[in-house]
């Protein structure tokens, strides 16, 4: 635990006692204060922070056990970190320390080097939840931002401690800014009596125009390849992504991904994770340390509950050499012949856990050979029956259809319509992208 400093009250009735305790303490780098009864210690607390109390139990006006009980049903003060100190050493003293709330009992006749040990520890677990309430607080007041902004409340200062945070939640924050002042603009433009119920409408309808303009304006041009694609959110935003990243020797990159949310929630994280994914892509020339990389960033700060699983594919246009690592998603379908495998590759979905490793596999692609890339949208809608579109109908669709492109999407859709019905409701985004190596020019 070296290294870790903190502020720390000494509560003694003994004055040799502070004073050997605050020496020490002081020589391992802590800022100490001291108070020689129970009754000090408590005013010493309300009036300044402190991020540990060694406290003594036999004391004038007011002891140990006073002190915690005081310590713990005060609301600013039950955080804070107690060990106790004491000459009374009898178990049921020790439990009773414990049931009310101390992190730790030693004898007056300590170990220095175990008493070092266990302020260390108590720092140390105080520092990780002060980070962890201030994290919950930032989240909070995004939270609260969009009750406001529901309510017509919103102050977009509200939000401006957190979005300066250098972390996905801090572009996550600047993000909803963004969104939400786009919003505030149109609104001004309309009429007084229909104004709350436009606010609703306008911020859906801004927030799929910024989604939008995050998926790819213009199809790559390659030539003999055909890359078609398509993108139908279940809600007026959405949480699937596909992007294509012209990288610098001439490849391509390929991502597709699926945020485990839907609505405004999952759209600022498929933004966020859209952002590092791109960023990471140009910098690194191996899948899957690209998504090591994005889910080591994206852990920290994505909110809880949710993750993405993402597909990134490198293609070499030239000699139809497909390298792919797999973040949980939804298994690309390669049509070869009259073959319809699947591509497999292993990997976690992005930020559910940290130092996450990401099979990487590849494959040689021959004139005429067709992928399709997708989202578990497609194969999880249900009829009128609750009976799933499923894997099997898919790949039994690719193998019976022999088509490419756009024309396979066209007939995949019209397929899936046909399976749920007119009153079919969707329930989950769809994106299909199709990579197709042609025999030549057309």
């Amino acid at each position: 635990m070296t290294g870790i400093s903190g502020s720390i009250l000494v509560v003694d009735d003994n004055r040799m006692n502070r004073i050997m305790l605050s020496h020490s303490l002081e020589l391992q780098g802590h800022a100490v204060m001291l108070a020689e009864n129970g009754r000090q210690a408590l005013t010493m607390m309300h009036a300044q922070p402190f991020d540990l109390v060694l406290l003594d139990i036999v004391m004038p006006e007011m002891d140990g056990y006073q002190v915690l009980r005081q310590m713990k049903t005060d609301s600013t003060l039950r955080d804070i970190p107690v060990i106790v100190i004491s000459a009374v050493d009898e178990v049921a003293s020790v439990v009773r320390c414990i049931e009310m709330g101390a992190e730790d009992y030693l004898p007056k006749q300590f170990d220095p080097v175990l008493l070092k040990a266990r302020i260390g520890a108590c720092l140390e677990k105080k520092r990780l939840r002060d980070q962890e309430v201030a994290y919950l607080q930032h989240v909070s007041r995004v939270i609260d931002a969009a009750v406001a902004v529901e309510a017509n409340t919103f102050e977009p200062e509200s939000l401006e401690e957190v979005a300066i945070r250098p972390d996905a939640l801090g572009h996550l924050a600047r993000v909803f800014q963004h969104m939400v002042n786009e919003i505030y603009a149109r609104e001004q433009r309309l009429k007084h009596e229909v104004q709350v119920r436009e606010r609703i409408e306008q911020e859906m309808r801004v927030a799929r125009l910024i989604q939008q303009t995050l998926l790819p304006q213009e199809l790559p041009s390659l030539p003999n390849w055909r890359i078609a694609a398509h993108y139908q959110p279940a809600r007026a935003v959405g949480g699937d992504f596909y992007d294509f990243l012209p990288l610098p020797d001439g490849n391509l990159g390929i991502l597709i991904g699926d945020v485990s949310d839907k609505g405004v929630p999952a759209a600022l994280v498929m933004a966020t994770t859209r952002s590092i994914l791109r960023a990471s892509a140009q910098s690194l020339n191996a899948p899957g340390q690209v998504l090591e990389t994005v889910n080591d960033l994206l852990y920290p700060d994505i909110p809880a509950n949710m993750f993405v699983t993402c597909l990134y594919a490198i293609l070499d246009p030239k000699e139809g050499h497909l390298r792919y690592a797999n973040a949980g998603h939804e298994l690309p379908y390669r049509r070869h012949a009259a073959s319809v495998i699947e591509l497999r590759a292993t990997g976690m979905p992005l930020g559910m856990m940290p130092g996450m490793h990401y099979e990487e596999r590849e494959t040689v692609l021959a004139p005429g050979d067709a992928v399709l890339f997708y989202s578990d949208g497609l194969v999880e809608a249900h009829d009128s029956q609750r009976m799933m579109f499923g894997l099997a109908r898919l790949q039994r669709l690719i193998a019976i259809h022999p088509i490419s492109g756009a024309a396979l999407i066209h007939c995949l859709l019209a397929e899936l319509a046909h399976f749920t019905g007119a009153e079919w409701e969707q329930e989950d985004d769809i994106t299909l992208v199709t990579l197709h190596y042609a025999s030549s020019e057309t």
